[in-house]
């Protein structure tokens, strides 16, 4: 199956081809500086996984510590999952306030 995008602008028109490789190659630089991880992070990874050689251990192990953190937005610790009601979504067919 193939997709194609193409956005709106004939200037970003002219950039791509609009495959979704085109789009992947997109997201990929836009979440590149996200994915670097901070010296902390690698800190703790080593803490908690110190000594253990298991792939999948190690993958458990990090699952389970990140599922006990509390999310923080904005410095304030939020609820790890909010629940949201389909009008409060501008993409939702239901929102009163569609994108755009």
């Amino acid at each position: 199956m193939i997709v194609k995008y193409f956005p709106t602008d004939p200037k970003l028109r002219a950039k791509t081809s609009g495959s979704w490789n085109d789009i992947a190659l997109w997201y990929q630089n836009l979440i590149a500086p996200r994915r670097v991880a901070s010296p902390e992070i690698k800190a703790k990874v080593a803490e908690l996984t110190a000594g253990v050689q298991d792939p999948l251990e190690k993958i458990r192990r990090l699952a389970a510590f990140t599922q006990r953190q509390p999310v923080k937005r904005d410095g304030a610790e939020q609820p790890k999952i909010q629940p949201q009601s389909p009008s409060s979504n501008p993409r939702s067919p239901t929102s009163p306030h569609p994108p755009g």
